[in-house]
């Protein structure tokens, strides 16, 4: 099937962050078997941690995501979208392997939400160029 090809950079990091989001999700999922715990946490670590690091993930990734989808429809630079794809993408995935297997401080967890913060707040300030004019 053919496509327009509208907005690829975007399909691009939406499927790789959907991989992050699922790979966390499994995460979760792996966590409530070992502790034997269905809903909620109990007072597993590892298992706050895993559904924190899903949860965190869910509450930024469509924000950033519906940000560089209006970038790529607006015109934005191809470079700067994939640059804005690429931060989102790591640092979500710092985020969440810092959250989970590196305990939950430290490099991975702070880098990521750096690296997801100063994406949000870049892609934000672009779209107001952008559509201000």
């Amino acid at each position: 099937m053919e496509t327009l090809g509208l907005v690829p950079a975007t399909a691009i990091y939406a499927g790789l962050n959907a991989l992050v989001s699922i790979s966390l999700a499994f995460n979760v999922g792996r966590n409530r078997m070992r502790a034997k715990v269905s809903l909620g946490t109990g007072d597993d670590e590892g298992l706050f941690r895993a559904t924190r690091a899903h949860a965190n993930n869910v509450e930024y990734t469509p924000l950033a995501l519906i940000l560089l989808l209006c970038l790529e429809l607006m015109g934005a630079a191809g470079m700067a979208v994939h640059v804005l794809g690429i931060m989102l993408t790591a640092g979500r995935a710092l985020h969440g392997y810092g959250m989970t297997a590196g305990g939950g401080s430290g490099f991975g967890r702070t880098s990521g939400i750096m690296l997801t913060m100063l994406m949000i707040v870049a892609a934000a300030i672009y779209c107001l160029v952008l559509g201000l004019g």
